[in-house]
């Protein structure tokens, strides 16, 4: 099987360290909503992994694979 990794970087004031395990948890951090831990759900469904790599005042990034076929 094949894998791809997919990277969105967002131009925030990034995720404070102690945060960044618990922004994929719904209710877990204020302000997150249900947004993530819906695309962690699904991913974790379909044997997929996301993460984040953050630096405080230096914005995220969030990384996430999928799977692809091999062709037949």
């Amino acid at each position: 099987m094949v894998y791809s990794s997919y990277q969105l970087s967002v131009n925030r004031p990034g995720i404070a360290p102690e945060y960044q395990g618990k922004i994929f948890e719904r209710d877990q951090t204020e302000n997150t909503g249900i947004g993530l831990s819906i695309v962690k759900k699904i991913l974790d469904n379909q044997g997929e992994r996301i993460w984040i790599e953050s630096r405080s005042g230096e914005g995220a990034s969030f990384y996430f694979t999928w799977h692809k076929n091999s062709p037949s």
